[in-house]
């Protein structure tokens, strides 16, 4: 039954990951980004050199709830960079403001709902395999013997 736990337990840990998965970055934009939803500033080489201090070396994108626009400039609340080597740093929503000339425009971060759906159903059957698989491996398990109605083996006295 432990087995059944952790096997089931791994994949709910599986799905909650894989969900993450699940969205995707439409085609870069430019001009005014949307007020609503997450969206990624993707950095130039002016706006990495420019923002190093703050956000750190190397940061290829910045992704948050965006707060406001000015004509020369973003200000966002960042949940996350990405930098130019693949690693990625989760922030807490701090404020910040990026002017326009230092990003080569901004992606919208939005869910697939087609692969969600997939993922979800896939998951669920494996979770629905894992829990029967468990249930019919639990029965029989018992190592006493069968005896009388009172549970207690049988003894033969000779």
């Amino acid at each position: 039954m432990k087995r059944a736990r952790a096997a089931t337990m791994f994949v709910v840990a599986a799905w909650a990951v894989s969900l993450q998965g699940c969205f995707e970055s439409l085609p870069l934009s430019q001009g005014v980004a949307p007020s609503a939803g997450r969206v990624e500033l993707v950095l130039n080489d002016q706006g990495r050199a420019a923002l190093s201090e703050r956000l750190g070396p190397q940061v290829e994108k910045l992704e948050g709830a965006m707060l406001s626009q000015a004509p020369d400039s973003y200000t966002m609340s960042v949940a996350r960079i990405s930098q130019l080597n693949g690693n990625t740093a989760m922030w807490n929503g701090e404020q910040v403001t990026v002017r326009k000339d230092h990003t080569v425009g901004y992606q919208v971060r939005q869910l697939n709902k087609v692969r969600t759906i997939g993922l979800a159903v896939a998951l669920t059957a494996v979770v629905v395999f894992l829990f029967n698989k468990s249930l019919f491996t639990a029965q029989g398990t018992d190592d006493k013997p069968a005896g009388p109605a009172g549970g207690e083996p049988t003894r033969v006295v000779r």
